[in-house]
């Protein structure tokens, strides 16, 4: 009975003393915990992370087909003690498709799910991804072979054009989803500067893939060769030619042309051509077969031109030359329109087709 009533006595005692100034009491436990909690929070500290984010249970025949971020923003809030031990490799970030194989071609908002380190277990811990979801779609996966093709910069030195562009490889395959895919017909490389060029030349250059979820299969480097073949613009012009020369016609002769004008096509560099002149053009014809006189028809001829000019055509194609034999008394020869020169005194350079002269009495 002495030890219940000695107990009660302790109580009795204690009960008195939490009673007295009880609001007081109670007060100072609530500034103690704000205190506790304000100091809590305030040596809290926050880090954010950036992680790779994952891509879980998508079957190997599909694929994402729009754009999603790559990496996720981790940011997390702990005592700064707790932070101080954190790294990325602390975090695994990742979407889950497992459900989107009944739903390809059709979009579908996938919450982003991470871990949480096992030290950050506190009141005071949290954690917070950005963005909390994704919108994704699915499809299947589509191969097919495209073209390549090379686009230019610059211009070419002024005469000068792109005669032929030699790629290899021609085409390449591609593989991605198939709406992309199906739209794809072409696929282009970097630009080529071909600013003043004037001489054929190489390049290796990288083939561009025209969307980031659209891959090469056997490419190496994704890189092809091309090679620009550079000409001379050509231009054309049709000049009509009166004075023909005979050569090596014996001096008893006396040589007349026909059928003149002759008018030659000619074909060469644009400027060239257009500054080509009746004076820098030379026909001849070679009479040293002719023995007696008479009617003669040529379609051999000898034609001197500025270089870098061809012959494109000729009209006639046939010289008519009438031969008579000068008169013994004239020491002079007389004037005939066809000048007879000696072929020392004409460089023939270039002839329109090479046959043996037809001779006609």
């Amino acid at each position: 009975m002495k030890m219940n009533k000695k107990v009660d006595n302790i109580f009795s005692s204690l009960t008195t003393v939490i009673k007295r100034n009880f609001v007081v009491k109670l007060v100072c436990f609530f500034l103690a915990l704000v205190l506790y909690v304000f100091v809590s929070f305030s040596e809290q500290a926050e880090k954010t992370f950036v992680k790779k984010l994952q891509v879980e249970g998508l079957s190997e025949n599909l694929i994402i087909s729009n754009s999603i971020p790559e990496n996720i923003k981790i940011i997390v809030k702990d005592k700064k003690k707790v932070i101080n031990k954190l790294s990325e490799d602390d975090f695994y970030v990742h979407i889950n498709l497992d459900s989107m194989t009944n739903d390809i071609g059709n979009e579908k908002t996938v919450k982003v799910e991470y871990n949480i380190p096992k030290i950050m277990a506190s009141f005071f811990s949290s954690v917070t991804v950005i963005p909390e979801s994704l919108v994704v779609n699915v499809e299947a996966i589509k191969e097919k072979a495209v073209r390549v093709s090379v686009p230019t910069a610059g211009v070419l030195r002024p005469g000068y054009y792109i005669k032929e562009r030699k790629i290899k490889p021609t085409d390449v395959r591609i593989c991605g989803p198939e709406s992309i895919i199906n739209s794809i017909k072409v696929v282009e490389t970097e630009r080529v500067d071909i600013s003043d060029e004037f001489e054929s030349f190489e390049r290796h250059v990288r083939i561009n893939s025209p969307d980031p979820k659209v891959k090469f299969q056997g490419l190496q480097n994704n890189t092809a060769t091309v090679y620009f073949v550079l000409a001379k613009k050509q231009g054309n012009k049709t000049i009509s030619i009166e004075r023909v020369y005979l050569t090596d016609l014996d001096k008893k002769f006396s040589g007349k042309v026909t059928n003149t004008p002759i008018s030659l096509t000619l074909v060469g560099s644009e400027t060239t051509i257009a500054e080509l002149k009746e004076s820098d053009i030379v026909i001849g014809v070679d009479c040293s077969n002719v023995v007696v006189p008479g009617n003669y028809s040529y379609k051999k001829v000898d034609i001197v031109l500025p270089g870098g000019i061809s012959v494109s055509s000729m009209s006639p194609q046939m010289i008519d030359i009438t031969v008579t034999e000068r008169a013994e008394e004239n020491s002079q020869p007389e004037t005939v329109e066809a000048e007879v020169k000696s072929e020392a005194e004409v460089e023939m350079e270039v002839e329109v087709e090479e046959e043996v002269p037809i001779v006609t009495e």
